[in-house]
């Protein structure tokens, strides 16, 4: 088994604790890593190192910070088949996903550093005759947090915006998939990044991840994860005013109508809800069908739905792998089993062995049903029929989260009303939920959110103050000293 330390001030450490924790292959259950179990006293050493190396690496020049970037986007290029392999084995990803999660990091990584340098302030008219301008300016220890179902694309999300705009960084990844976390470290400490700039700290969430939000000096907090712990961080951070991002759950809907291709929808559903076992945010989790077409979309989705290949995740043919863990297979297992004791139709799948869950697809659902209500963050399809457009854009705003939803139309109307009708952080037509570019922000609306990522300036305003500067070019006349001389 092999055993990792943490990276904290461009040392590799154990924690103060000694303590050290397993970390499974979801597949097999097997232990192939140990890592540090972090205490608070390893975050307060990590930002302190972070503290130290922020003035140094802020008043760096841009094009330096590029450099680095840039030399550790080839290194990763590099080790491709490594990292491919790590995210399989710590997080089920199946081989040809994780390839595919990969190259969309190294994508996100290389367009960050493409929109760098269009970042910066303006000039501003002035009604006094001063010269003015904003500057952006870093806001100084960043505390990042990231989930278990995209590691490494989750981490890049954050790690780029942030570095590349004078910031340094403190990063607890999930202790279900910390594996890739200690490779990026690795990565900068090869590209010689200088020491402190980037801190990777294992641990619990209810003990690293509490201190992070916590801890006075760290300045901007970057999570994504569930809504719940979005809140309790919200909370938390309020407390000393940190600046926030969260990238929260989603219960993203994807409406058909009458006149959408069948073929076409019924192909992006699939993908939509079912890739990577429906463990990411903006997966499709409510099908919302028109009432004309509700039949022959289901017996299309079913059909191709019972052709995906369930199996080991190193198989280049699989696509449906294992859940991250036991806990998440139960609730999946329980939000399907509630749904059909209050009236879903089981259509197919809703089985599990170990932790691979049956691509499942529930009909005659209704938002009481906790497929519908809850965020199910599994392989399970709940489809919805309603008998016109106004209702099908009412059921899809029927939800506390908003971060993505999509559309099958041919009618403009339709497309342009569901643009602006539907809440959510973004809308597409003739797409699924699930969909993401890295030229484009990304983040939600109501419980789904806060703030952007991804999309160059968006995500570099999250982590830069803007400073407002003046300049006087001749001697300023200043009427209120001369009241007290008139008589």
């Amino acid at each position: 088994m092999e055993k990792y330390k943490m990276y904290i001030g461009g040392e590799w450490v154990d924690s103060v604790s000694g303590e050290m924790r397993e970390v499974l292959y979801p597949s097999t259950q097997e232990a192939l890593w140990e890592v540090p179990d972090g205490v608070e006293e390893d975050v307060d050493r990590a930002v302190e190192a972070a503290l130290k190396a922020w003035e140094p690496w802020a008043m760096l020049r841009l094009t330096r910070r590029i450099h680095y970037l840039r030399a550790a986007l080839e290194l990763l290029e590099d080790k491709k088949e490594k990292m491919v392999e790590i995210m399989v084995k710590e997080g089920g990803h199946p081989i040809s996903l994780a390839r595919w999660f990969f190259e969309g990091a190294l994508g996100r990584l290389r367009a960050t550093i493409e929109a760098a340098p269009g970042f910066y302030g303006e000039t501003i008219p002035s009604t006094t005759g001063r010269f003015s301008c904003t500057i952006k300016q870093p806001i100084g220890v960043v505390g990042a947090i990231v989930p278990w179902n995209a590691p490494l694309t989750q981490a890049i999300n954050k790690i780029a915006p942030a570095l590349v705009t004078g910031n340094t960084m403190v990063l607890k990844p999930s202790m279900e998939t910390p594996i890739s976390a200690l490779e990026l470290a690795k990565v900068f400490e090869a590209v010689e990044l200088p020491k402190g700039v980037f801190n990777v700290v294992t641990g619990s969430g209810l003990v690293v991840g509490k201190r992070i939000v916590e801890n006075p000096k760290v300045s901007k907090i970057s999570f994504t994860g569930d809504t719940a712990t979005g809140r309790d961080i919200a909370e938390r951070a309020g407390r000393t005013l940190k600046k926030l991002t969260l990238e929260l759950g989603g219960s993203d809907p994807l409406i058909v109508c009458e006149d959408a291709n069948i073929d076409w929808a019924t192909d992006a559903a699939v993908y939509g809800r079912f890739y990577h076992q429906g463990q990411i945010c903006i997966s499709s989790k409510r099908i919302i069908l028109l009432e004309r077409i509700a039949e022959e979309f289901k017996e299309k989705m079913l059909e191709k739905t019972r052709r995906l290949k369930i199996g080991d995740p190193m198989d280049p043919k699989t696509q449906i792998g294992p859940l991250i863990n036991k806990q998440q297979t139960e609730k999946v297992h329980q939000q399907v089993k509630g749904s059909i004791n209050m009236g879903a139709k089981l259509l197919c799948g809703g089985r599990y062995e170990k932790l691979v869950y049956e691509p499942t697809i529930l009909g005659e659902c209704t938002m009481e049903m906790p497929c519908c209500r809850e965020e199910c963050f599994g392989p399970v399809a709940p489809l919805i029929t309603v008998p016109d457009f106004d209702t099908a854009i009412e059921i899809a705003n029927d939800t506390i989260h908003g971060l993505s939803g999509g559309i099958f139309t041919q009618d403009l109307s339709k497309a342009m009303k569901a643009i602006t009708r539907i809440q959510s952080g973004s809308i597409h037509v003739n797409e699924c939920s699930l969909h993401i570019d890295p030229f484009a922000p990304f983040g939600g609306v109501k419980a789904s959110g806060m703030g952007k990522e991804l999309g160059g300036h968006y995500a570099f305003e999250e982590y830069t103050n803007t400073k407002w500067v003046t300049i006087n070019i001749e001697q300023a006349s200043y009427p209120f000293l001369l009241l007290g001389h008139r008589t």
